[in-house]
């Protein structure tokens, strides 16, 4: 609830929904896997190998 409180206010003081959806979750996931892609697969800087779980052993 609380990570709500930027996009309420925004569509509180009169911006509209979409708006408010766009500038608060579209661009930025979109942005997000973009990079993601970017990073991954053209430029090679990291694999996903590095995200996998591995359990700590005793």
């Amino acid at each position: 609830m609380v990570g709500l409180v930027g996009p309420i206010q925004a569509v509180n003081m009169g911006s509209s929904l979409i708006t408010a959806a766009l500038a608060y979750f579209v661009i930025p996931f979109g942005s997000a896997l973009l990079i993601d892609f970017i990073c991954n697969k053209v430029v090679k800087v990291y694999e996903h190998e590095i995200f996998k779980f591995v359990p700590a052993t005793n």
